[in-house]
Parts: C-alpha cells; structure tokens; sequence
C-alpha cells in the first residue's frame, strides 16, 4: 500500500516537472505566450506640398516642393536608374529652436520649376507669409534667389521663354498676372483683371497652367471662378488675348495644356458634374470629351503624350486613390493606377527621350513623393 501511494506521488511530481522539459500538455502549468512587437510605423517625412516636375535633356527629374516642417521651398535631382537623389533646401529655410520652427516665413507654396536650354534650373514659390512670389536659380553650388512680386504669387506656373528667360503665371490681388526676366530685370504685367458677376466679386488666375509653344507663343489656362469658367490666354509678353475655352456649368479647375503635332490640348475639372475632361483647341471653339465620370475625379490632372497618344494622371476624390486615363486608337480607358494609401495629389507628368513617362505624385499618408517612370 505505501509502494503504490509512492508510484502514485512520484507519477504527480513527473507530470508537474515534465512542462520545464516542454513535454507535457496539462493547462494549468503552460508558459504565457510571448506578446508580439508593435508594427513598425510607416515614415513620415512631412515633404512634397505642392509639388511640380519637369526632365532635363539628359532625361534627369527636377522636384521643386514645399517642405512643411520648414516651410521652405526644396529641390530635387534625380540621377540614374533607380533615382538617386540630390536635395537643396532653397529658400525660407526657418531656425528651429526647441523643436518649434521660429520666424515668419510661409514659403514653397504653389512651387514650379523649368530648366532653361543651358541646363540651369529655374523654380518660383509663394511666400504665403508675406504674400510675395519668389524665384531661385542655381549657378554652381549656389542658389540665387529673389522677390519677383510683393503683392502676391499663388498658382504659380513656371517656364521658360526664348529658351532663356523664366517667365511665371500666378494669381494676385485676384487677378492673373504674368513676369518674365529678360537681361537680368523682372517686368510684371496683369494679363486679365476679371469681372464681376451678380453673385461674384472678380477673380481669375485659380489653377494657372503656363506652357509656351513650339513657335513660342505663351499660352496659359486658368479658372475664373465668378463665371465658372476655363479660359485661356495666348500671346508673347506685353500682347495677350484672352479667350473662354469652356463656360458650360461650373469648369476649368486644374487644367494641363500641351502642345502634340502642332495643336494645343487641355484636360481640366469639370467640378458641376464632378468629371474628368478633355479637349482639343481648334482656334475658334474647344472640342472636349468626359473621360471619367465616376463621382469625384479629375483633380489635379496632369497629361503628357507618347507616340501619339495622350496619358491623363489624375485624383479620385472619392477612393484617395491616383487614376489614369489612357488614349489608344482614339478610345479611352480608364483605369486605377496606385491605391497604396492617399495618393495622387499635385500630379505631373511628363515624357522622356525615350518616349517613356514620367510621373510624380504626393502621398498623403507618408506625406512624401512618388516618382514612376513607366
């Protein structure tokens, strides 16, 4: 009788050991599993505001952008395949002090840049502080900068004129104004003042788009949101034409010009019926088309052109996704390009040597840039 309660005992203190070993199933004597780590969060850089993109000849991406923890314009190169970048902070760059940013500069809102036929690189911004419209160049390691206009500077659209010359579109005192540099001096000239309506006070130059043709004439799309209109003013500095391009509802927010086998097309925000349009220019009348029509698109369109036929970039508000729009054989397909968090912000687009596109994009969950080259 003790041998079999000492078998009995001894059987109890196996099977309580037996968990040290990892051998043995019972309940009440299993170890806690181990807590998972947290997920690593995704970085944030707090850069690409406003974002704009151009190539240079050697097919290099030029960025110019705000970045918001300084409130200053930046610019990026990108060399080789993949990228590598190159960075500069500009302009308006404010000290950081205790980790505030002290001072009072606004600055690389509605940033644009251009690369003259030198190869030097041309970037505009407004100083939304001071509400005055600056510009940069680069000579050497260098930055050249200056205040081309006091009085205001948003939407500003950059190029380049004769090859030479920076010359800007932007909104001030709600109206559209345009400045160009020439033999080292700035002159600034107000292209269109507007009208009143019933309902409205003028204001015109919203969403400036500046392209300068192939024969060199400059042309420049903008919204005049009184009357709900795309209009478009054509000519060289210091003679403009203006002309209502689309007047039909409430359209012409975020419209892109370009220029493909000697005419002049424009895709643009059709914001009564919340579209995507696109049109042709025939010198007297625009010949557009709906390309999307699901709830919310057409923001922040941007279109380049590659053996003949037109890409469209653009936002879905709805979804926060970035769209496309592709033309093949006349026909157009539509498709959702990149979901990958809150993306297609402050697009452009554009075609290198090869005839590949280039397109670049602000993701607003990262709060930084997308560059695709596809």
């Amino acid at each position: 009788m003790h041998s079999s309660l000492l078998r009995t005992s001894l059987l109890v203190l196996l099977c309580c050991a037996l968990p040290l070993l990892g051998a043995c199933n019972c309940e009440d004597v299993g170890e806690e599993p181990p807590t998972p780590e947290p997920p690593t969060p995704e970085p944030t850089y707090n850069r690409g505001f406003y974002l704009d993109m151009t190539l240079d000849s050697q097919d290099r991406v030029w960025l110019a952008y705000q970045n918001a923890d300084s409130t200053s314009l930046e610019v990026a190169r990108g060399d080789g395949e993949p990228l590598e970048w190159t960075r500069w902070t500009v302009d308006g760059a404010g000290e950081v002090i205790g980790g505030l940013l002290t001072g009072n500069y606004d600055g690389g809102n509605y940033a644009s840049i251009a690369i003259d036929e030198a190869g030097m690189p041309h970037a505009v911004h407004w100083d939304k502080d001071e509400d005055r419209l600056r510009w940069a160049t680069l000579s050497g390691e260098e930055w050249t900068k200056f205040t081309v206009d006091e009085s205001g500077g948003q939407f500003a659209s950059l190029g380049i004129y004769g090859g030479t010359d920076p010359i800007v579109s932007y909104r001030a005192d709600g109206a559209l104004k345009v400045a160009v540099r020439s033999n080292g001096a700035w002159t600034i000239e107000t292209v269109d003042s507007g009208e009143a309506t019933e309902e409205a006070t003028a204001d015109v130059g919203q969403y400036s788009d500046l392209l300068v043709a192939a024969d060199g004439t400059v042309y420049i799309a903008y919204y005049d949101s009184a009357a709900g209109d795309l209009k478009v003013a054509h000519g060289i500095p210091g003679n403009w034409n203006l002309a209502v391009w689309a007047s039909e509802g409430d359209v012409g927010q975020w419209p892109s010009l370009s220029e493909e086998a000697g005419l002049l097309y424009v895709s643009y925000l059709d914001a009564g019926n919340k579209n995507l349009m696109f049109g042709s220019w025939t010198g007297t009348s625009l010949e557009s088309e709906v390309i999307d029509d699901a709830d919310f698109v057409g923001a922040d369109s941007a279109h380049s052109w590659s053996d003949g036929a037109a890409t469209i970039m653009y936002h879905d508000g709805v979804n926060n996704d970035a769209k496309v729009a592709t033309q093949v054989d006349g026909d157009w397909t539509v498709e959702t390009h990149m979901n990958a968090g809150a993306v297609g912000f402050f697009n452009s687009l554009a075609t290198d040597s090869e005839g590949k596109l280039v397109w670049s994009t602000f993701n607003h969950t990262t709060t930084d840039i997308i560059v695709q080259r596809f």
